[in-house]
C-alpha cells in the first residue's frame, strides 16, 4: 500500500504542477442562493465533548441524511424528537459529533443518542457550532456542595459487585461513559472519600466522585446509594487521592477494539509462597533486620490482608500477573504492631515475590499512555486534530482499561514486573471505523514501556502507543466484485487539456482518498460499500487554475446475496462563485 500510494502521491505532483499549483483539499465553498440547495461542506465538530450535548426540542426530525438530499428517511420523527426533550430517561440525550452546511447557509448536525441506538442527522439551524433549528444545547448535570458527612466521613462499597463501579464520567452525563473497573469485589474493603458530587439533569440521581486511598486507580464516579459510610466512622480528614475530573471530559467516544488478551500477560515460572516468605522492609530498598519486626509485620500482614489465602499459594506461567497481585493483595496497606503501616508490593520477577513497604517509602507512580504515529501515511491524510484527539484518547482509555485496570505501580516494584504488567511488547487494536467512516480497519499500536529509577526505586514509568503502520493497509479481497470507474467533467466548466489535465487529477486523487476503492469483497454490504467509497460526499479541490466539487455516486449491483460489480462516478462541478 506504501509503493502504490507513492507512486499515486508523485502523480499527483506532476498533475499539480502542469496546472499550476498543488491539490488542496477542503470544502466546496458557499452556493449562490439561487442555485438549488446542496451540501458544501461536512466536517468534525470541533468543541470539546461537553459542549456537543445536545437535547431536542421537536422542531425538526431525525433522518439518515441531511433533509435537503434526496432519498432521506425518518430516523426519529419531530413528535418523537419532542417527548425525548421532556423525558427524564437520560439516553434522550444527544451527542453532535459532525455538522453538514449548505450553499443556503442552512446547518444540518449529526448526532447519536446517549446510548448509541439511534443516529442520524436534524436540522440545526444557520450557524455552525451555535445550535438551533431542532437542536439546543444540553446541560446534563450541576455540581451539589458536599454535606459535612460527604467531605469528611470514610466510605466503602454498600454491595460489592458488578451492579454498581467506578466510571470515567457520571452516567447519564456524557455519550456512552466507560467503566474504570467491572467489579468492586476485590475493592470491598478499600476506603473511599467523596471528593466531588453531582446531580443529573435527567432523573435527578445524585453521583460521587470516590477516590480509593489503597487503589487510586479504581477512582471515578459512582452512584451515590452505591457508597455507604464505613462503620464506626464518625467524620475524618481527607486521605490523599486523585484529582476530581469534571463530569463528561472523558471524549465522546467509546472504544470497540479487539481484545489484547489478559491485562499484563502472564509470567514465566512458578512457585509457592506462604506469609513467612515475605521480605519486609525498614526503608523503601533497604530490608528490615530484627527478627521481632519481621515477625510481627509478617503476621499482621496475614490477618489483615490474606486471611483467606490457602498456603503455601501455589503460582505457575498460565496465571496473569495481574491475578497473582491481586491474590497476594498488592497495594493493600495495613497496620502492624506498633501502629507503623506498611503496604502489599507483588513483584514476581524479583527475589521476593512479596515486599511489606512502610507505607511512608512508597511512592505511588501513575503512568500515562503517550501515541505517537499518526500524522503518517493515509491516516495522516485522512485524520484532522479533532479526528486525531478522538483516536488519542479512545487509544489512551482502552491501553487504560486493559493493562492498568486497578493495577498499583510503586516505586519498590522491578523493572521486569512493571513492563510485563504494563503490557510491554504487546499490541493494543483499535477499530476507527466510528472515527473515519470511509476506513473501517483496525489499527495497531506497538506498547513500549520504559522505566527510570534511582537509589529508591522506580521513579517514573512512560508508556508509548505506537501506531504500526502495517495495520493500515486495506486487506486484499478474499473474493474481489468487479469496480468500474469514471469521471463526468459535464458540468465542471473546463475543456481542453484543462479538463483532460483535471479528469487525471481526479483519478488519482480519489483512490487515494478512498483506499478502498478497488478492494471490495462480494460479500460487502452494499451499504457499507458506499459509505467507504464516499458516495453522496462532496470534496472541493482548489488549485491555482482550478477549482473543482468532486461528488462520488457508487452504484452496487447484486446477483442473489452477492454483489456483483460496483461503479464508481465522481461528478465534478463549478463550485458557485
Amino acid at each position: 500500500m506504501n509503493q502504490q500510494l507513492s507512486k499515486r502521491l508523485m502523480l499527483t505532483s506532476l498533475v499539480a504542477a502542469a496546472l499550476g499549483g498543488g491539490i488542496l483539499m477542503g470544502h466546496s465553498a458557499t452556493a449562490n442562493a439561487k442555485a438549488p440547495e446542496k451540501i458544501v461542506s461536512q466536517t468534525a465538530l470541533k468543541l470539546k465533548a461537553s459542549k456537543r450535548n445536545v437535547e431536542p426540542n421537536g422542531k425538526a426530525g431525525l433522518y439518515t441524511k441531511p433533509s435537503v438530499l434526496k432519498g432521506e428517511r425518518v430516523v426519529l420523527s419531530k413528535k418523537t424528537m419532542k417527548k425525548m426533550d421532556r423525558s427524564e430517561d437520560a439516553d434522550h440525550y444527544l451527542r453532535a459529533y459532525r455538522v453538514a452546511r449548505t450553499n443556503h447557509k442552512k446547518v444540518y448536525y449529526k448526532v447519536v443518542t446517549f446510548d448509541g441506538k439511534h443516529r442520524g442527522w436534524v436540522y440545526g439551524g444557520t450557524k455552525v457550532n451555535r445550535f438551533g433549528g431542532g437542536l439546543h444545547e444540553a446541560k446534563t448535570y450541576h455540581e451539589l456542595t458536599r454535606t459535612t458527612a460527604e467531605a469528611t466521613r470514610t466510605y466503602q462499597f454498600a454491595n460489592p459487585g458488578t451492579t454498581h463501579v467506578t466510571w470515567q464520567a457520571p452516567v447519564g452525563t456524557t455519550y456512552k461513559p466507560s467503566k474504570v473497573i467491572t467489579t468492586t469485589i476485590p475493592y470491598a474493603l478499600d476506603d473511599l472519600h467523596v471528593k466531588s458530587v453531582v446531580e443529573r439533569e435527567k432523573g435527578d440521581k445524585v453521583y460521587y466522585y470516590v477516590a480509593s486511598a489503597q487503589h487510586p486507580a479504581i477512582n471515578g464516579w459512582i452512584y451515590s446509594g452505591a457508597v455507604t459510610p464505613k462503620a464506626g466512622d464518625d467524620g475524618v480528614s481527607q486521605q490523599p487521592g486523585s484529582e476530581t475530573p469534571t463530569p463528561g471530559q472523558p471524549d465522546p467516544v467509546t472504544p470497540s477494539p479487539e481484545n489484547p488478551g489478559a491485562p499484563g500477560g502472564s509470567i514465566n515460572y512458578s512457585g509457592k509462597f506462604s506469609h513467612t516468605d515475605a521480605q519486609v522492609y525498614r526503608t523503601g530498598m533497604t530490608q528490615e533486620t530484627d527478627k521481632g519486626i519481621i515477625s510481627k509485620v509478617q503476621k499482621a500482614y496475614k490477618d489483615n490482608v490474606i486471611k483467606d489465602l490457602v498456603e503455601p499459594f501455589q503460582y505457575d506461567q498460565s496465571m496473569a500477573l495481574a491475578t497473582i497481585s491481586q491474590k497476594l493483595g498488592h497495594g493493600k496497606r495495613f497496620t502492624a504492631e506498633g501502629g507503623r503501616n506498611y503496604v502489599v508490593v507483588v513483584s514476581p520477577t524479583a527475589s521476593s515475590i512479596v515486599k511489606l513497604v512502610p507505607y511512608t517509602q512508597v511512592k505511588w507512580l501513575n503512568p500515562k499512555a503517550v501515541v505517537s504515529g499518526l500524522d503518517g501515511g493515509i491516516l495522516g491524510m485522512l485524520v484532522n486534530d479533532e479526528l486525531k484527539n478522538q483516536i488519542q484518547t479512545a487509544a489512551n482509555l482502552y491501553y487504560k482499561l486493559n493493562y492498568l485496570g486497578s493495577l498499583v505501580i510503586m516505586s519498590p516494584m522491578s523493572d521486569e514486573t512493571v513492563k510485563s504488567l504494563l503490557g510491554d511488547g504487546k499490541q493494543l487494536s483499535i477499530n476507527v471505523e466510528q472515527f473515519i467512516e470511509e476506513l473501517p480497519l483496525t489499527i495497531k499500536f506497538d506498547i513500549s514501556v520504559t522505566t527510570t529509577r534511582d537509589d529508591n526505586g522506580l521513579t517514573d514509568v512512560k508508556v508509548e502507543l505506537k501506531l504500526d503502520p502495517k495495520s493500515l493497509e486495506v486487506p486484499e479481497p478474499a473474493n474481489p466484485a468487479a469496480c468500474h470507474f469514471d469521471v463526468d467533467m459535464t458540468n465542471s466548466g473546463y475543456s481542453g487539456w484543462k479538463a483532460t489535465l483535471a479528469k487525471l487529477a481526479v483519478k488519482v486523487f480519489y483512490p487515494t482518498r478512498y483506499p478502498y476503492f478497488d478492494k471490495i469483497d462480494k460479500g460487502m454490504d452494499p451499504a457499507k460499500i458506499k459509505r467507504v467509497l464516499g458516495n453522496g460526499q462532496t470534496t472541493y479541490i482548489d488549485q491555482a487554475n482550478v477549482k473543482a466539487n468532486l461528488t462520488p455516486v457508487v452504484e452496487v449491483v447484486q446477483k442473489g446475496n452477492q454483489v456483483e460489480s460496483v461503479s464508481v462516478n465522481v461528478v465534478v462541478t463549478k463550485p458557485a462563485e
